[in-house]
């Protein structure tokens, strides 16, 4: 809820007085940063992310009706939408390239997967494989692990762990929908 001096501070700020929207900014920005470090979990791009969020805030405050939401509550819808687009982008410029896939057994199952996947299609994908086959796909990609120092890690033959990898390949293909 709205006390007097916020609506006149909100009132201000719409007729452009920048003051009244660093009052604004001084009430609710700790608030917004705990949310977004909360979420995002990285101490520097939630700061980077509040600043997004005041800038959007201060660009959009015209467009703030008191009738429709109290202004901590449109302030954090926009929290969540600057959270969303960063989250998208983020996924979107940090993608996994897969051409060390090359380099396993034989190759041509691995060829036929090497493609490039977004962390989050990744990390969904993984997650739906077995125990062992995630254990195999953490040691050779994500360690970088030879076939021989994988196998003597999982306690199996070289020849198990090839086949291993090769099915879990193929179920994270298969999870992830790439052809």
């Amino acid at each position: 809820m709205e006390t007097a001096s916020e609506t006149t501070l909100i009132q201000q700020a719409q007729h452009g007085n920048v003051s009244a929207f660093g009052k604004l900014y001084d009430q609710y920005a700790e608030r917004v940063y705990r949310y977004l470090a909360f979420r995002w979990r990285d101490s520097a791009e939630a700061e980077d992310l509040t600043a997004d969020v005041f800038i959007k805030a201060f660009q959009n405050i015209r467009s703030y009706r008191a009738g429709q939401a109290p202004f901590g509550a449109w302030l954090f819808r926009i929290a969540h939408n600057v959270l969303i687009d960063h989250w998208r982008a983020k996924t979107r410029r940090q993608t996994i390239a897969w051409e060390t896939l090359e380099t396993t057994a034989n190759g041509a199952a691995a060829h036929a997967f090497a493609q490039v996947f977004t962390r989050a299609e990744l990390a969904w994908g993984v997650a739906q494989l077995t125990d062992l086959q995630q254990h195999v796909i953490a040691l050779r990609f994500v360690a970088e692990c030879s076939i021989a120092e994988t196998a003597r890690a999982m306690q199996r033959s070289e020849e198990a762990v090839k086949d291993l990898q090769h099915k879990a390949l193929l179920a994270l293909r298969k999870k992830i929908g790439k052809p």
